[in-house]
């Protein structure tokens, strides 16, 4: 449990009655809440939302370092790409574009759904709107 600890021989100890009566000495009142009541509130994993929204920034740099690296070739007019390869990349872009502009829609939509049903942290609902609002942003300079 969360209460184990090692010992000597790697055998383990559960210690959590031991911490739960710690609490309950601690405790402001003698009620009978549960012992929960007064644990700090466990912070929501970071994922989702973020990690989306970060593989979503990933992506759009490494397609900005592709298009800066072949910009050179694909604007030639004699040596360059032939058009074959221009369509390639014009291809691989537009196809990159759309997949964003579905996945931002969509992680607006679930950050909107998941807050409205919760409106309770404000900072994170604020925090997760600029998210979403930086990568519209990046993904309009792509356009």
């Amino acid at each position: 449990g969360g209460g184990a600890r090692p010992v000597t021989g790697g055998k383990m100890v559960d210690r959590t009655r031991e911490w739960a009566e710690l609490l309950r000495s601690t405790r402001p009142d003698s009620s009978s809440k549960p012992i929960t009541n007064i644990l700090p509130k466990k912070k929501a994993p970071e994922g989702g939302a973020t990690q989306t929204a970060t593989a979503l920034m990933d992506g759009m740099r490494r397609t900005v370092q592709m298009m800066r690296q072949c910009e050179g070739d694909y604007m030639a007019l004699r040596g360059g790409m032939g058009d074959p390869e221009r369509d390639d990349v014009d291809a691989t872009v537009q196809s990159f574009l759309g997949d964003w502009n579905g996945r931002i829609d969509a992680l607006k939509k679930k950050i909107g759904a998941q807050h409205s049903a919760s409106p309770d942290n404000l900072d994170e609902k604020a925090h997760l709107k600029g998210m979403v609002m930086l990568l519209l942003e990046r993904y309009q300079d792509l356009v």
